[in-house]
């Protein structure tokens, strides 16, 4: 009777282990393509060049001394008005103004577009419908002649 070589089971368990290991990033690496939603900034590194001139357009907006009331106010599922009032620092309601709203989906890329707001009774209106329920970004971009001002609020649409 001979004896048989008794073979060592090292290698086998680093290979099971390295195995595991690669299984388990291959299907992380997956559920990351899968899930992502693909929002990026544009141009993230001009933005962050031109900061300097964001921090200036803030404090100048500072001493405009406008206020912004921005409401939206719902008419259905997934539609309604956005209603804004816009005044100076001594409160007399600025008519001459051109608003535009783009209205942004911070959580998913391809849905964002763009209203004018038209001057009515003393407020700025545009009706919008949404292409779907949840969370909107509303900025707004408030022109008069040289004058730039601008207003950013987030909604939940349900």
């Amino acid at each position: 009777m001979t004896e048989q070589k008794k073979r060592s089971k090292i290698p086998y368990i680093f290979f099971i282990f390295f195995a595991v290991i690669v299984g388990m990033n291959v299907f992380y690496i997956y559920l990351a393509n899968k899930s992502w939603r693909g929002v990026i900034t544009k141009d993230a590194y001009e933005r962050g060049a031109a900061y300097n001139e964001v921090i200036t357009q803030n404090k100048k907006q500072q001493t405009m001394g406008w206020k912004v009331d921005m409401k939206y106010k719902r008419l259905d599922e997934k539609s309604g008005s956005l209603l804004v009032k816009l005044s100076d620092k001594n409160s007399a309601i600025i008519k001459d103004a051109n608003i535009r709203a783009e209205l942004k989906r911070p959580t998913q890329e391809g849905f964002d577009f763009k209203a004018p707001l038209v001057f009515k009774d003393g407020i700025y209106e545009a009706k919008i419908s949404f292409p779907m329920k949840g969370q909107w970004d509303i900025e707004l971009d408030i022109a008069r002649g040289e004058e730039r001002f601008f207003e950013v609020k987030r909604y939940v649409i349900q």
